[in-house]
């Protein structure tokens, strides 16, 4: 089994924006890092992935998301506002293709 809890948020500005320089890590760590690790799950044969998430996945600035259940469908990409929900709910994606495929 794998339990992932990492994450980057980033260093953010007086107005909430991460630096476009910090963005990229931000994404490289979030989603490079967890795809890395699915991808190497994978190879090894683990059969438990468990992966902690953010409610930042369903932040997008507006009051239009209902349900706390992992039924509620995620924003899509464009919708999101700052790069750690946005990174992060494209590695609950990933997650979630991996999941199909048997990790």
């Amino acid at each position: 089994m794998v339990f992932h809890s990492a994450a980057l948020i980033g260093r953010l500005l007086r107005n909430g924006i991460c630096p476009k320089d910090e963005e990229r890590r931000v994404w490289d760590v979030n989603l490079g890092g967890t795809t890395a690790l699915l991808e190497a799950a994978a190879r090894c044969g683990v059969r438990a992935f468990v992966s902690v998430s953010t409610v930042n996945v369903m932040f997008t600035g507006r009051a239009e998301i209902f349900g706390d259940s992992e039924d509620v469908p995620l924003p899509p990409l464009s919708d999101h506002l700052e790069a750690y929900g946005g990174s992060k709910s494209e590695a609950e994606r990933a997650v979630s293709r991996a999941g199909k495929h048997g990790v």
